[in-house]
């Protein structure tokens, strides 16, 4: 299921619709995408609020397409499993608040900071 979370929204969907069809996925549904945009506008951002120091753990942010309209994004630091977890917390706090909760055409659900492996060491929820 962590693989491919848009397997997993796509059968909650289904689960939940009235009346729909159960289409299990034939394939991966879960697209990921960097977006080196976001990575900078967050860091300037951070700058120019006082979150200079957990920006500067934050790497590459990727959105994880999780079917047509929502998605996650993650984004990848420095820090380890072995970093105090309130260091963690606030990096994921810091870029909850700069999200400023525009979407646009999709709905962000989760923000996963990541190590540079990509293993998952802390969630927070955007939507």
């Amino acid at each position: 299921m962590e693989k491919d979370r848009g397997a997993w929204v796509l059968g909650c969907q289904q689960g939940v619709g009235a009346g729909s069809d159960r289409h299990p996925p034939s394939g991966p549904v879960t697209h990921r995408e960097a977006d080196p945009d976001l990575s900078s506008r967050f860091r300037s951002w951070a700058s120019a609020h006082g979150e200079e120091q957990s920006a500067r753990h934050a790497g590459q942010v990727v959105l994880v397409r999780l079917g047509k309209r929502d998605y996650d994004v993650e984004v990848a630091s420095t820090y380890t499993a072995k970093t105090v977890k309130a260091q963690i917390r606030r990096l994921a706090d810091a870029f909850a608040t700069w999200w400023d909760g525009d979407d646009g055409d999709g709905t962000a659900w989760n923000l996963i900071v990541t190590d540079s492996a990509g293993q998952r060491l802390a969630t927070r929820n955007l939507g």
